[in-house]
């Protein structure tokens, strides 16, 4: 007899049938208790579905693998119920009715074979109204109110059944649980199913039922052990294996076509706010996330655990949900206070780890993490914090094995994705699935992988081969149940570390306003920007190759090429300097020079050759600095394989620098900074490189169907920086030293980002962690990026870092960092806490914003000059992306700052710049007409540059700053300028590098708004000396000499 619970009205009279069918036969035979548990399970095993699983909610094919995998000869329900009955206890035998009431249930019976419901209705009623705790007649009743449609009331009835009755009281509530998942009472069904659980603790398809539920409700975490039950009882299914693979991730299918559920099979779609907030996470949609479940708990905005009562998994979700949305202020005391039970939890420690990283309490740190990974090992950004907190600990080869169980576990996560977007699993996708999962000590799941693979693909073989292989996947199976070892040890999951041997953390309150920032002053203006580089006379554009290239980009293609921002020849307004490619391996010689711009009477002329600035090689980055310290700019430039230094003659012309630069005969070299990096007074020139790999110029492949293979900075083998050190070593007056360690180097910016003296090289590395260098007197460089929390993503990961800009973006008065980063990852906005970091782009509302773009340059400005410091990115993918709905290129963005929150504005100009796709890379700041307002200039993949005016409708006032060192070099770099207005102080820092192969205008520009005057100026000078000056004037460029006792206003 098979009874289903799910039902449409096309199927009632046959399900009734069924049913009543069911009704006679357990009234006519005394059966033994295991039959009528075989036929209790039978009804409550009935169940649909197929799941999905991975590092982001995926979306299901429901009809996919609606069947049981088991590693036995066969499958059937009935052996499952056999194995969950066993131990139960043996149940009395129902009691025979009186004569007269056995008459009147078979007139009963009868009336329901006749179709005459009204009858039986009537006469269930009547025996009810005798006895309301009538099992029969509730029974009855009951499922004939479910053929009727009123499943409320039948659900009632059922659930009023005793669930000590032998015959009916399972099967009753089987049925009533089923209905309230049908109702939508998800926490009655849950109640109802793990009422069967404990008279019947082994029943599997109450445990699917129930694991079923929990996982379309988000609570992934409280799934695992009935999960992990199923595959101890050999009776799993590919879903529910797939679920074990990713806890932390939603699983997520749609409604089925017409929106009816009941004509789907399997389906996780989400049926709470819990489950919302899973798939919203899964998405890396934080805030939204937060809101949401902070809704559901009643939280008003508040992390206090007493506003409702839930279960402990779903507050330390919570918890997660609040750590992973950058809510400090809320985490702490709510780690504080969690309770017990919450603390057993995984994602309580995942919250906990998180926040012990970035207060750089990296032993507390290792301490969490191994509690959350022993109570979840398939939590694979917890492997990588894990790293983090050793590595910053000095402990490499510990680290190192951490970092290959996160690519183990990574990898499963990764096969788990080609399951679900494969209709038919494959044979070697499950095959490495297994190996992996045995390698991480999780035998008992990746024998149930394996049986999937034999019973799929078995090769032609005979059956009785095939059964033989099943039978020994059986045999070790129950040797593992046996044993207890299915599933990883402590030990194992904690890779034989001692956990004891790393402090536990403690938690303080936080003090008053430890996580907040400033307000913003004002809201800010809608900007408005305007290309009219066609009006100055601007033609650049930069050329992959010598002819045009649709697509298949080599890796130092992708790139692009910079641009500088220099005034030559001193006369006060700012010249352009352009890279070119145009040219192709191995000889790399263009018939297309770089290209020098000279600003005249606001139009922009060609002076290359005239100024003997002429380079015919593939030229990335660009920067401009005095290198020899005559008070004129001179000119440095990466070409693909060597950098070039051009030497300001000061008469408007260039001159080869004799000093050695680096070369590398199969190099990739990117950025460059002309700056004073070890202390002496005297610039440096630092290099950053990609790579040193001879297979740089090897093209993407491109099948059949148009789709081109997307090349990895990992396939190319990295190279250290270089810096040039003037007048050392050799006999030429340079030498060329070394930094470590090696990374794929895409942007870098120079500038003092620690308050102390001198400067540090902060360096964006495209999938390696991004450098923070500081360079002693000798040349030495110490990367401190992971100890101070500026060297991984907000999520813990390596990123695509690409362009840096520089700015106070909270007025905390320290220096941030934004990094643009690939698509699929949230740009990064390192806050920087005066000796630390903190990843803020959740909180600054960022992180969705750019998460589908690819950003390459990136620059901070005030654009409408009210105090707050706003950015621009310029975005564009590195290929083109065929046959997919995702363009090629991509809307460069401008992002107000409005005090807590960056957001992204909308530029309303006649030359739509803003309102067009591009493939921007290179992105520079100066004011090219001088009218207070920062413009930018933009550099693009095969299409002509961009010239940007600000033609904002300013706020306000503003003041400009050129310094001049003396006693440090002559560009300053590395200088802070502190101006106070009303009582409040806004930093900037003199800087170069500039983020993206660019170099901005060398000035210091403060947006004042409405104020009319500044109390102080303050300069702090990289070699620890200052100045203050009082009520400088505004709306003024000022110029300011070190140890000069006034300001000079410049014409």
């Amino acid at each position: 007899m098979e009874l289903m619970w799910h039902f449409t009205s096309q199927q009632r009279p046959l399900l009734f049938e069924v049913v009543l069918r069911s009704i006679v036969a357990l009234l006519q035979f005394a059966r033994p208790f295991a039959k009528r548990s075989t036929l209790f399970a039978l009804l409550v095993g009935a169940t649909v579905g197929c799941d999905q699983s991975g590092s982001e909610p995926k979306r299901t094919d429901p009809a996919q693998d609606e069947k049981s995998v088991s590693p036995e000869t066969s499958v059937k329900p009935e052996t499952s119920v056999k194995r969950a009955t066993a131990d139960s206890k043996t149940a009395s035998t129902t009691p025979k009715p009186s004569t007269t009431r056995a008459t009147q249930l078979s007139q009963i019976d009868t009336a329901l074979q006749q179709g005459n419901f009204a009858t039986a209705e009537s006469k269930l009623t009547s025996m009810l109204s005798v006895d309301p705790t009538d099992p029969d007649a509730l029974f009855r009743l009951g499922n004939l109110k479910l053929y009727q449609g009123d499943h409320e009331t039948g659900m009632d009835l059922l659930g009023n059944v005793p669930v000590a009755h032998p015959e009916l009281g399972l099967l009753a509530l089987g049925v009533s649980a089923d209905m309230a998942m049908k109702l939508e009472k998800y926490d009655l069904a849950e109640e109802k199913y793990r009422k069967i659980l404990d008279r019947v603790p082994d029943a599997v398809p109450a445990i699917r039922q129930l694991a079923w539920l929990l996982n379309r409700e988000g609570r992934r975490h409280a799934a695992v052990p009935l999960l992990q039950q199923l595959c101890r009882a050999g009776d799993v299914r590919q879903d529910e294996l797939q679920a074990l693979l990713s806890v932390p991730d939603a699983l997520y299918s749609e409604l089925p076509a017409g929106g009816d559920p009941e004509n789907a099979a399997r389906h996780y779609y989400p049926i709470n706010a819990i489950s919302d907030a899973r798939w919203q996470f899964g998405k890396f949609q934080f805030a939204a996330a937060e809101r949401t479940l902070a809704t559901y708990l009643g939280r008003d905005g508040q992390a206090s655990q007493d506003s409702v009562e839930v279960p402990a998994d779903v507050e330390a979700f919570y918890g997660r949900i609040l750590a992973a949305a950058q809510h400090s202020e809320k985490l702490v005391p709510w780690l504080i206070h969690a309770n017990d039970a919450v603390k057993d939890q995984a994602e309580y420690w995942v919250a906990a780890t998180i926040v012990l990283l970035e207060q750089r309490r990296f032993e507390e740190a290792v301490h969490a993490a191994g509690e959350a990974l022993l109570r979840d090992p398939t939590d694979y950004r917890t492997y990588l914090r894990m790293n983090q907190a050793l590595t910053a600990l000095g402990k490499e080869q510990l680290a190192a094995k951490w970092m290959q169980r996160y690519f183990d576990v990574r990898r499963t996560v990764e096969l788990s994705h080609k399951l679900s977007e494969a209709p038919i699993p494959k044979q070697e996708t499950l095959e490495e699935l297994s190996e992996i999962l045995t390698k991480l000590d999780r035998e008992l799941e990746a024998i149930m992988w394996k049986a999937i693979a034999v019973q799929r693909y078995n090769d032609g073989e005979s059956p009785e081969k095939t059964r033989e292989k099943i039978t020994k996947l059986n045999q070790r199976r129950q040797q593992l149940v046996q044993t207890g070892t299915g599933f990883p040890t402590a030990e194992q999951r904690l890779c034989d570390m001692k956990l004891a041997n790393f402090q536990s953390p403690t938690w303080r309150e936080p003090t008053e306003n430890q996580y907040t920032q400033k307000p913003a002053i004002t809201i800010s203006l809608a900007p408005k920007f305007a290309n009219i580089a066609d009006s100055v006379g601007l033609k650049h554009a930069f050329r992959v190759a010598a002819q045009p290239q649709p697509d298949r980009f080599s890796i130092y293609q992708q790139m692009g090429g910079g641009v500088a921002v220099i005034d030559y020849d001193l006369d006060g307004q700012f010249d352009l300097y352009f890279a070119q490619g145009n040219c192709d391996p191995p000889e790399f010689k263009s018939t297309v020079s770089n290209l020098l711009y000279r600003q005249q009477s606001g139009l922009l002329v060609d002076v290359t050759a005239v100024a003997e600035a002429s380079d015919f090689g593939y030229t990335l980055g660009v920067t401009s600095g005095d290198w020899n310290q005559d008070g004129f700019a001179d000119l440095a430039f990466a070409n693909l394989h060597g950098t070039r230094l051009l030497i300001n003659n000061g008469d408007g012309t260039f001159a080869e620098s004799p000093i050695p630069m680096p070369r590398l005969s199969d190099g990739m070299l990117t950025s460059l900074a002309i700056a004073d990096v070890t202390g002496d007074a005297i610039p440096e020139l630092v290099q950053a490189v990609y790579a040193d790999d001879p297979n740089l110029a090897r093209k993407p492949l491109k099948d059949g169907g148009g789709q081109i293979e997307q090349l990895s900075p990992l396939s190319y083998k990295p190279s250290p920086n270089f810096v040039v050190r003037q007048g050392i070593s050799d006999a030429k007056g340079a030498s060329i030293l070394t930094t470590t360690p090696s990374a794929a180097s895409l942007g870098l910016v120079v500038a003092n980002l620690d308050d102390s003296i001198g400067t540090e090289v902060f360096v964006a590395n495209d999938v390696y962690p991004d450098h923070l260098l500081n360079f002693d007197t000798s040349g030495n460089a110490t990367d401190s990026a992971l100890l101070r929390g500026c060297a991984l993503g907000g999520r813990g990961s390596r990123t695509g870092s690409m362009g840096i800009a520089l700015d106070d973006f909270n007025l905390n008065g320290f220096a941030d960092l934004h990094v643009t980063n690939f698509e699929d990852e949230s740009n990064s906005l390192f806050l920087n806490q005066g000796s630390l970091f903190v990843e803020r782009s959740v909180a600054f509302g960022i992180d969705q914003a750019s998460e589908p773009l690819v950003g390459f340059g990136t620059q901070s400005l005030d654009y409408d000059n009210n105090r707050t410091r706003d950015f621009v990115i310029v975005n564009g993918r590195v290929e083109r992306p065929n046959g997919t709905k995702k363009s090629f290129e991509q809307p460069a963005q401008i992002f107000a700052n409005e005090g807590n929150r960056l957001i992204a504005k909308t530029n309303n100009d006649p030359s739509n710049y803003f309102g067009q796709a591009h493939l921007g890379r290179a992105l520079a700041k100066l004011d090219f007409n001088r009218d207070g307002r920062s413009d930018l200039v933009v550099t693009h993949l095969e299409t002509p540059s961009a010239l940007l005016i600000n033609q904002t409708k300013s706020v306000g006032n503003w003041c400009r700053f050129r310094l001049v060192g003396v006693q440090c070099e002559r560009d300053a770099i590395g200088a802070t300028i502190e101006i106070s207005v009303q009582g409040n102080q806004y930093r900037q820092w003199v800087a170069t590098g500039d983020g993206y192969m660019c170099r901005n205008e060398n000035v210091i520009t403060f947006g004042l708004g409405s104020v009319n005057n500044i109390d102080t100026v303050s300069i702090y000078w990289p070699d620890g000396s200052s100045q203050i000056f009082s009520n400088p004037p505004i709306n003024a460029d000022l110029l300011v000499l070190q140890n000069e006792r006034g300001l000079f206003e410049l014409p």
